[in-house]
């Protein structure tokens, strides 16, 4: 790994750790210059300010996400963009052949949405963005968690010490009816625990946005 790799991944991390809420979109193709120069325009349409940052690093503001598909229009939202797969530190060895393996497509590239905030409209903005650029790029998204909805009290399981094998079916009646695919991906979260990631397509995660416990996770 060169030295410019090695800052970029550490810069990356860090703004992780201050985000409220992020999410991928997993690509089938390498990011082109012209595809960097349609990000940028779309970021510029969707602040309607010019965006500051380098190349595949951006840092701006949401104010109107109408130009993406979208309906929030309000106050600036704090968001950045990075690009490019890093699978070093973000993937374990085993998770991208089974995205291949779900969706169809090895992922070769990736675009990195951070929330600084975690308010319900910042929900929605990181949502309608994310359905969007999987549908510009024909991507997946990846929520970074598990898309939780609310469990009946009767049936005495709580999200914090569950295990998602307890908990998957009330979520898939949940969503029943929503078109498109999503695929829960298990890792063990403790020691006789398993939990999920769960991956979208863009017709999924666009359904998303329209369930009444919408929400993003990562």
């Amino acid at each position: 790994m060169g030295i410019a790799t090695e800052r970029s991944n550490t810069f990356r991390r860090e703004r992780l750790r201050m985000a409220g809420r992020s999410a991928s979109v997993l690509l089938p193709a390498p990011l082109t210059e012209p595809d960097h120069a349609r990000l940028r325009q779309w970021l510029e349409a969707v602040s309607g300010e010019e965006v500051a940052g380098t190349f595949g690093e951006f840092d701006f503001h949401i104010a109107d996400t109408r130009p993406v598909a979208g309906g929030y229009v309000g106050d600036g939202r704090p968001f950045a963009l990075h690009t490019g797969l890093q699978p070093d530190w973000e993937w374990e060895p085993d998770e991208l052949p089974q995205v291949a393996a779900a969706f169809g497509f090895t992922p070769v590239d990736e675009i990195l949405l951070i929330a600084f905030c975690s308010r319900e409209e910042d929900h929605r903005v990181l949502g309608e963005l994310s359905a969007w650029l999987a549908e510009q790029f024909r991507g997946v998204v990846c929520f970074w968690g598990a898309l939780t909805v609310s469990v009946p009290s009767v049936v005495g399981l709580g999200y914090s010490d569950s295990d998602w094998r307890e908990l998957e079916r009330h979520f898939r009646q949940s969503i029943e009816g929503l078109p498109g695919r999503i695929v829960g991906l298990p890792y063990e979260a403790a020691p006789g625990r398993t939990w999920v990631t769960h991956f979208a397509d863009a017709v999924f995660a666009r359904a998303w946005l329209r369930h009444p416990q919408f929400h993003m996770t990562g």
